[in-house]
């Protein structure tokens, strides 16, 4: 996913508000994107520069808008059908954005269909040919569904989950991250601000067009066919994954529950014949009975 939060040691008990998602629309478009909102008063309050802070922000998001369009003018020159499809038709674009009146930066990287995505991830194999990805990918669920990488789990004896798909939060990723045209991420800003990932509140979030998912998700929200999933990664531990899923019925336990019901109810309607049959036998009469009915 993008850079998935570079930048999230700025979560730091409000000198910063942190936005990172990933969301997949019904045409098939992926767009990963990272908006950081810094508080200058907070910040500066916490006796950090906040122009300073600003400025890397800015800086290294530039730098990275820059790797991106760098890699995709070098990296497909042998294969021209490619090329064509990443640049001239835009099939990854790249982009900086700033609001400073509301100190809101971010960054935006969005792929045309579920290939460019592959080709930027280091997903997609090229027949005949070899590239190099801009990054692996380290953020939610998608290189699993285009792999097709997923488990099967039983919630019970007659429903279980399908398509289950799991992914390590960012948690586990940020110490490690490693940016193309960036030193280590986690490294500069923590030491930039003498804070650690303890002081960071972090969260991630999952937009996929589909509203029979289930998932682990803190917060979900199903709206125009499409699942809204938010994970608060605050109070979990590094090895916390985030999941996704559906849920399907085991044919066999219902095909032997069906047998078995059937089976029941023929037993009581067999048991409800024998009782009225039983009422229809023709009583005995004694010879008393029908000389004491012959002289009324």
């Amino acid at each position: 996913c993008l850079m998935l939060c570079f930048l999230s040691i700025f979560t730091l008990c409000g000198c910063a508000n942190i936005e990172y998602y990933r969301a997949v629309d019904a045409t098939g478009i992926i767009v990963d994107k990272l908006v950081v909102t810094l508080d200058s008063q907070d910040i500066n309050s916490k006796g950090l520069n906040y122009m300073y802070i600003r400025d890397e922000v800015v800086r290294d998001m530039t730098k990275f808008v820059n790797a991106v369009e760098s890699w995709k003018s070098t990296a497909f020159e042998e294969y021209p059908n490619v090329n064509m499809a990443v640049n001239e038709n835009e099939g990854i674009k790249v982009r900086y954005d700033e609001t400073p009146k509301e100190n809101k930066y971010s960054v935006t990287v969005e792929f045309a269909n579920w290939t460019m995505f592959g080709l930027f991830y280091g997903i997609t194999n090229m027949i005949g040919g070899e590239y190099q990805e801009f990054m692996t990918d380290v953020g939610p669920f998608i290189s699993s569904i285009i792999d097709d990488v997923y488990t099967r789990e039983d919630l019970n004896l007659f429903i279980y989950k399908t398509s289950k798909f799991d992914c390590n939060s960012i948690v586990s990723e940020i110490k490690d991250l490693e940016l193309p045209n960036l030193d280590n991420v986690y490294n500069k800003y923590t030491n930039m601000t003498k804070l650690d990932i303890d002081d960071i509140e972090i969260s991630q979030s999952f937009v996929y067009p589909d509203d029979r998912i289930y998932s682990n998700a803190d917060v979900v929200e199903v709206l125009g066919g499409s699942t809204f999933l938010n994970w608060n990664l605050s109070n979990k531990d590094e090895n916390f994954q985030m999941s996704i899923y559906k849920i399907a019925p085991k044919g066999i336990s219902w095909y032997v529950l069906a047998l078995i019901i059937s089976a029941i109810v023929i037993i009581v309607l067999i048991c409800i014949f024998r009782f009225k049959s039983s009422g229809k036998d023709e009583q005995k009469i004694t010879r008393r009975e029908v000389e004491s009915n012959g002289k009324k």
